[in-house]
């Protein structure tokens, strides 16, 4: 019985071991022009339509600010596998800007889809890839 709560608490302490670990990883952004607490990513111009969109702004907002996308993209997340999970962000949408980049939505579940992202890709297609 000894021997069974020393490999309990052995195990329970490499488990606190494992988990207090830290990565170096420094938190600066990939690129110098993103800005991960506003979602916009890529240095926007005054002069795009994409200036005018804010983070949580209604998909038809933007549609009305800025017009119809070239195509959208439809994808699930992780959380739309999750039986438990009710919640927004099950579900994001890409509208693509020919010319312009990209605006992703984050479906609201039982509201209507937010702008999660705002990316500035004047390369982008309009598209799929």
């Amino acid at each position: 019985m000894k021997k069974f709560f020393l490999l309990l608490a052995a195990a329970a302490l490499l488990c606190v071991a494992g988990c207090a670990t830290t990565s170096n990883q420094s938190s600066s952004p990939a690129r110098p022009d993103t800005h991960p607490d506003t979602g916009i990513i890529g240095k926007i111009p005054a002069s795009s339509p994409l200036s005018k969109v804010k983070m949580d702004m209604s998909m038809k907002q933007v549609y009305d600010l800025i017009g119809s996308p070239t195509d959208t993209h439809t994808y699930p997340t992780g959380k739309c596998f999750n039986p438990f999970y009710f919640g927004n962000d099950s579900i994001r949408i890409e509208a693509r800007y020919k010319g312009q980049g990209r605006v992703v939505f984050c479906d609201g579940g039982f509201s209507e889809a937010q702008v999660l992202r705002v990316e500035y890709d004047p390369s982008e297609t309009g598209y799929g890839r």
